[in-house]
């Protein structure tokens, strides 16, 4: 920080002498006063993302992916291969070719993000979805009334949704108590 308490200010237009996008040194939080402008997101150096363009394939604009993930012949790359395992790691089948190099398949040769989703299977999806789409409604509904703030999400919407995903699920819940809610709401009792 300089002098008059203000954080040093680094003009990130200018080259960075390495490859990283961060300019190095410290610079104060804006906890520690002087407003955020010395803060470590400002301090990006974004000429180094310049390097590479927004929106590459590596095949070429002409390059047709759907058509060449629907000629993916597994049974053609098995008979190809010395030794097949499956599952090295989750979603991921390892071809071992007679002349010994590896070939990974990846969730079977289907569509990655839902053949071998982890981070965001479709049960958990929906639930967000759904609470984001009643989340959206109740904001316009309540349009004007609504500070201009970050609000948590209501927790009728909460309910309904988890009520709605049990239902669907087969799975019937019993209703709290009013005591029982009183507990939930309450710090006088409890951890």
């Amino acid at each position: 920080m300089t002098d008059n308490h203000e954080p040093a200010l680094v003009d990130v237009n200018e080259e960075a002498e390495g490859k990283c996008p961060v300019v190095h040194g410290r610079a104060a939080h804006p906890t520690q006063g002087g407003g955020n402008r010395g803060w470590w997101p400002n301090q990006l150096n974004l000429k180094i993302l310049a390097k590479n363009p927004a929106v590459a394939n590596p095949l070429g604009a002409e390059f047709d992916y759907a058509a060449a993930f629907s000629a993916v012949d597994l049974p053609a790359l098995k008979a190809e291969s010395a030794a097949v395992h499956s599952n090295v790691r989750p979603n991921v089948d390892e071809y071992q070719l007679k002349k010994g190099k590896r070939i990974y398949v990846l969730g079977q040769g289907r569509l990655v993000n839902l053949a071998a989703a982890e981070g965001h299977p479709p049960s958990v999806m929906d639930m967000s979805f759904a609470t984001q789409a009643l989340t959206t409604e109740y904001c316009v509904k309540n349009r004007g009334k609504l500070s201009a703030s970050v609000h948590a999400v209501p927790v009728e919407v909460e309910q309904y949704v988890a009520r709605h995903k049990l239902e669907s699920m087969g799975i019937k819940i019993d209703e709290l108590t009013d005591k029982q809610k009183h507990y939930m709401s309450a710090w006088e009792e409890g951890t």
